[in-house]
Parts: C-alpha cells; sequence; structure tokens
C-alpha cells in the first residue's frame, strides 16, 4: 500500500535504517566508554536472547503494522489514507531503534565494539552477530533457563516464529487487499461517469462491482434496458468520452497504479449479451502521464 508515488515498503525499510542508525549514534553519545569494554551485568545481550528480542521486535512490528492498516480499511475515511505511509514509516523507526539497542547488547555481550553491533542492520552480517561466543565477564550472572540445550530450544523456537512471520504476513496482506478493493468498489467517483447517456442506448442500470483477487480485477456491471443490435456508438462513448473522465479517479489509486489491479466496465443486454467494455490499467495510467508531461 502506498500514497501517491511513495511506496511503503521502502519507506519503512528506510525508517528501520534511520532508527538503527540514530540509536546506535545516541549510545555512541551517550556513554562514551568503549562498547567491548563496559561491564555485563545482566545476559540480555547473550545468543538466545538476542533471537528471542529480534523476533519479539518482529512480531509486534508486524502486528502493528497490520493493526493500523485494518483499522485504515474497516473505519477511517479515504482521505486518511495519505498519512498511512508516513505513520508506518514512524512505527518502523520506533522497531530500527529496538532493532539498535538489542543489537549493541549483543555485540557489548561479545565483548565487540560498535562496528560489529552496526551488522545486526545488515541481513547476512547479522548472522555474524547472532553467533559470537559470549567474552568471559566474571560480573556476568547465570544464563537463564541455566541449561544450553533448553536455550537453544528457545532459540529454535524463537527463529520458528520469527520465520513463519512471512506466511501470516501474506494471509494478512491478502485480506487487507481484499478489505481495501471492497471499498474502493463502493466508491461513486469510479462509476460516475460510467453511466451512458440515455440517448445513446436508453436508460441503463448499475447491477453492482465484483471482484477477482486471482486476476486483479474489479468489475463494474451496467445492464442495458433491452436486446441491442449495434454496439458501436457505445464503444465509441467509452473510448472518447467515459475513459478519459473515469481516469482521473481510478490513476489516483494505488491499488491501480503501484498493486496492479485492473477496473473493467462491462455492459449486458437485456439477452444478458456482452455489448461492450472497456478497461483501465496501471499502463493507461502511465501512458495518460507521460502524454500529460508531454514524453
Amino acid at each position: 500500500m502506498g500514497s501517491g508515488n511513495v511506496n511503503t515498503d521502502v519507506l519503512n525499510w528506510l525508517a528501520i535504517i534511520a532508527g538503527f542508525l540514530a540509536v546506535l549514534a545516541f549510545d555512541v553519545v551517550h556513554d562514551r566508554r568503549a562498547l567491548a569494554n563496559r561491564p555485563i551485568n545482566s545476559n540480555h545481550g547473550s545468543i538466545m536472547m538476542y533471537v528471542v528480542w529480534q523476533a519479539a521486535i518482529a512480531v509486534l512490528l508486524s502486528a502493528t503494522l497490520l493493526g493500523l492498516l485494518f483499522a485504515a480499511y474497516r473505519h477511517l475515511p479515504d482521505g486518511f489514507s495519505g498519512l498511512l505511509p508516513w505513520i508506518s514509516a514512524a512505527i518502523s523507526f520506533v522497531a530500527g531503534g529496538a532493532y539498535a539497542r538489542v543489537a549493541v547488547l549483543r555485540a557489548r555481550d561479545a565483548g565487540r565494539g560498535h562496528a560489529v553491533a552496526l551488522l545486526g542492520i545488515i541481513p547476512i552480517g547479522n548472522l555474524f552477530l547472532i553467533f559470537l561466543p559470549p567474552r568471559e565477564a566474571p560480573e556476568r550472572p547465570r544464563y537463564t533457563p541455566s541449561s544450553k540445550v533448553a536455550r537453544i530450544l528457545v532459540g529454535v523456537l524463537a527463529v520458528a516464529v520469527f520465520m513463519s512471520l512471512g506466511q501470516i504476513n501474506s494471509l494478512a496482506g491478502g485480506e487487507l487487499i481484499r478489505l481495501r478493493v471492497e471499498r474502493i468498489a463502493e466508491r461513486s467517483s469510479f462509476t460516475a461517469q460510467a453511466m451512458p447517456p440515455t440517448g445513446l442506448v436508453g436508460a441503463v442500470n448499475f447491477e453492482g462491482a465484483d471482484i477477482d483477487p486471482q486476476y486483479k480485477a474489479i468489475y463494474f456491471t451496467y445492464r442495458l434496458p433491452e436486446p441491442q443490435s449495434g454496439a458501436k456508438d457505445l464503444e465509441e462513448w467509452l473510448e472518447t468520452t467515459m475513459k478519459p473522465a473515469s481516469m482521473d479517479a481510478v490513476c489516483a489509486e494505488t491499488i491501480v497504479t503501484i498493486a496492479g489491479w485492473h477496473i473493467w466496465y462491462e455492459y449486458y443486454d437485456g439477452d444478458n449479451r456482452e455489448v461492450a467494455e472497456i478497461g483501465i490499467s496501471r499502463r493507461d495510467c502511465r501512458e495518460r502521464e507521460l502524454q500529460g508531461s508531454g514524453g
């Protein structure tokens, strides 16, 4: 989901990186002691806890972002959608700071500096940070749980939770798309220009919208009053008048321009035969934008 030309996924990743770097820089300035030499008075930076912290942060981030989107798509006005990328970026910034905090704890536990903590924001580098052995520290309290096997099992469970997030987010994302499309299909702005003049084909009834997630399409269906023998006039009106007038509303919707959904308008006669149809796609919107910019 995005707003205008804002790609929310990219914005969220940039916010996570910014939050990570901000907290890392704060730790450097706030405590002038070398990270590798700071006393270890807890096991919050142990290998097990680092994996648990990372899984917990990822779960909370996903749950918060999905909760925000569900609330927006179900209960909030459409105008609010323009703020969603920036709200989710703010949440991601906080999550990035949390990732940095636990990376600092892990590097400190291993007797390394801030440069090694920086690996926590790098996917492959983070694996190196995870498995760094703890440094010898007489002030370190006992591990909880005390059994090494139990700590390994806790870490494996945390990894399993983290790995399952992809499937959970995919399922939730499908439901979010469905909610978003349902709200779009109800908009009068998408259908305001699609009713043909009565002098062209007679009185026309709007029968509603159908959604096809498999083909990423919304179908708006119209019923002409009687069997139609010719579709030329209707097809010409759709191409020259209706489509250009409808594109302002359709091309402002990121479900079309970013997610690639296709909007179809279909017209059937009294014998249930399709008389004409016309579609508006991401490609149409891009071509229109190029023409408008003189490209």
